[in-house]
């Protein structure tokens, strides 16, 4: 596991707006018709439990996405650590808790939840397929055609990233004996690490995704980001996601009604500390959380990003 000293995880919740019309990762020629990136919701204000349909783009493509950047920004190459191959010591693997099958068992991980899209389909939909050349991972594949959806400009995209740290020691094999371990990390840097992914992830910009979760000239901003840490549990180490909702005013509103139910009705002192709410009980800090939207949610994913050229090579 990585453990760090004072800081037990970090969360985000987030809506961000595609900027340019886009495909979607779905495929839509493996036998599902694409019903594995859709998702049904109950509408939030509907006394009859209707059922509303969204886009999903899944929470696996997004951690995916989050540790290809992660090996991206290290020159890891494809053939060196991989989904499919992990070299068990790299950023990636660490974070992600990705291991040498027989070899290393690491207990570390981002969780990253599905992420809908705020409109109804029929809304965010083009109406436009796209037929695209994709490459499987792995040496001796070659391109073939997936077909995707296309978005319209201006869909919003909501859900929620953490990692959390310090749970359960590592293990690696050394002979015929298993042995425990842990890697300490700086908060710092887990912090420069966590939000660099994030930051790709959210904007497709740093790394951008292979044509299986969009072009690499789809481009995201981040509308609204919930930023939570943990110093010390038990406290709220993430808020909730408003998936139910279909106006994005109603889902950023009740994003911060969220927020301000931990920072005030939950009985912690609240002290407000360079633009976070800094949360205590008995004197003792707790976490902390940061409610940001518009042009200050992408300074703050851009300066948080930036902390990644201060981190060393390799955990």
């Amino acid at each position: 596991m990585i453990k760090t000293d004072g800081l037990r995880s970090i969360s985000v919740t987030y809506v961000t707006e595609l900027l340019n019309e886009a495909p979607l990762n779905m495929n839509k020629t493996d036998g599902t018709q694409g019903r594995h990136k859709d998702a049904e919701v109950f509408e939030a204000k509907s006394d009859s439990r209707h059922l509303i349909r969204k886009l999903k783009r899944s929470g696996p493509a997004i951690k995916s996405h989050h540790s290809n950047a992660l090996r991206d920004y290290f020159n890891i190459s494809i053939g060196e650590c991989s989904h499919e191959s992990p070299c068990g010591k790299c950023w990636a693997c660490w974070l992600h808790g990705m291991m040498i099958p027989g070899s290393s068992n690491i207990y570390t991980g981002i969780t990253a939840s599905d992420a809908l899209s705020v409109e109804d389909k029929e809304i965010a939909l083009t109406g436009m397929d796209e037929n695209m050349l994709r490459a499987r991972m792995g040496e001796g594949s070659s391109p073939q055609p997936f077909g995707y959806e296309r978005l319209r400009a201006g869909t919003h995209i909501t859900g929620s990233m953490a990692i959390n740290t310090g749970y359960r020691p590592s293990q690696e094999k050394t002979g015929d004996r298993w042995v425990q371990f842990i890697k300490e990390v700086s908060a710092d840097n887990l912090r420069a690490l966590f939000w660099y992914g994030v930051y790709c992830a959210l904007t497709n910009e740093g790394y951008a995704q292979t044509a299986k979760t969009g072009q690499h000239n789809t481009r995201m901003r981040p509308t609204q980001l919930i930023a939570i840490e943990t110093f010390k549990t038990p406290f709220p180490s993430c808020t909730r996601v408003d998936y139910s909702s279909t106006s994005v005013e109603d889902v950023i509103s009740n994003h911060v009604s969220y927020a301000n139910y931990i920072t005030s009705d939950i009985g912690f002192d609240k002290q407000d500390v360079d633009g976070w709410s800094v949360l205590s009980k008995n004197g003792e800090e707790r976490g902390r959380i940061k409610v940001m939207s518009g042009d200050d949610a992408y300074k703050f994913l851009i300066d948080q990003a930036e902390k990644i050229h201060t981190v060393p090579q390799a955990p």
